[in-house]
């Protein structure tokens, strides 16, 4: 049964980086994303490795075309990667395409989240690099001047919509 339990930790861990790889893509040449380990079962972090993403020697985009370009794939991409969980757990779990059954339900519930955390700690790095780069401060509930960046706050909240808009059948392919 161990085997088992460190296919499922493994495949869940995959699916977690890959779906917040794909929603920071335009973040990559800013940060480093945890990824797990190749030799652990448990997740750890490390910095990403070179043939899963962008070359790390890609150029950066200016901090706030890359901003505008990452609110862009929250909305597209992450509803696209809630989505397509959804839609494996839901199917495969009950059969029927009811969705049966709680556990199917709470694993969903767990890779959205997971995959949720990864995102917001990427645009976190991200934050970090950029303020420090171009002096500028983070805006909270829409305050502020043009040039400033939006908090984690908001970007809670946009991934938080994008679920309730993918639960509500809304928006994903």
């Amino acid at each position: 049964m161990q085997g088992i339990d460190q296919v499922v930790r493994k495949t869940c861990e995959n699916v977690i980086d890959h779906g917040a790889r794909v929603v920071c893509q335009v973040l990559l040449p800013w940060v480093s994303l945890p990824v797990a380990s190749p030799s652990s079962s448990s997740s750890s972090s490390s910095t990403l490795n070179p043939g899963s993403g962008p070359p790390l020697s890609a150029p950066r985009l200016p901090p706030h075309q890359t901003e505008t370009l990452f609110r862009e794939s929250c909305t597209r991409e992450f509803q696209n990667v809630v989505g397509k969980i959804k839609l494996y757990l839901d199917f495969s779990a009950g059969g029927d395409g009811t969705g049966g059954g709680g556990a199917s339900m709470g694993t969903r519930d767990v890779l959205v989240r997971r995959v949720r955390e990864r995102v917001v700690e990427g645009y976190r790095e991200f934050l970090d690099a950029a303020v420090g780069q171009s002096q500028v401060v983070k805006k909270e509930e829409g305050e502020g001047e043009e040039n400033e960046f939006m908090g984690v706050g908001v970007l809670g909240r946009m991934l938080s919509e994008a679920v309730e808009e993918v639960e509500g059948g809304i928006g994903h392919s």
